[in-house]
């Protein structure tokens, strides 16, 4: 931990997990290079993930191993029952998904300024201090 409370390697994780996820999208939009964006967006994932575990603020596993669970579980479900010609619609659904849960997770790490009623679900709370 840096003096002032910056931990710069945990920043600098989230930098690249962003870096590798951008880089990952742009490797989508060509065929020949879907293969090698697919890994770049798997590495910033994974980056993510990493730097979310060693979060010093982090002080319960439990609701991070339920969401891997429970994601696991329809993903699996959604790779058996749907059918190849409907991977586009899989897709987007997939990412509609990550972006809910993208915007709740701000929403419950944002702090609340002057002016705005604040309103989130105490769940995400409890896995941070």
């Amino acid at each position: 931990m840096e003096p002032g409370g910056v931990n710069y390697l945990l920043e600098f994780t989230y930098l690249i997990a962003s870096i590798l996820f951008i880089f990952g999208l742009k490797g989508l939009s060509h065929p020949e290079s879907a293969r090698r964006g697919m890994f770049m967006a798997e590495a910033g994932m994974l980056a993510a993930i990493l730097g979310t575990l060693f979060h010093h603020g982090l002080i319960t596993y439990a609701w991070i191993a339920a969401g891997l669970v429970i994601g696991s579980i329809i993903g699996a479900l959604m790779a058996i029952w749907v059918p190849m010609t409907a991977m586009p619609q899989r897709t987007a659904l997939s990412h509609a998904l990550g972006a809910i849960a993208a915007a709740w997770w701000a929403s419950l790490s944002t702090p609340c300024t002057a002016g705005w009623r604040c309103r989130s679900l105490p769940v995400g709370r409890l896995a941070l201090r």
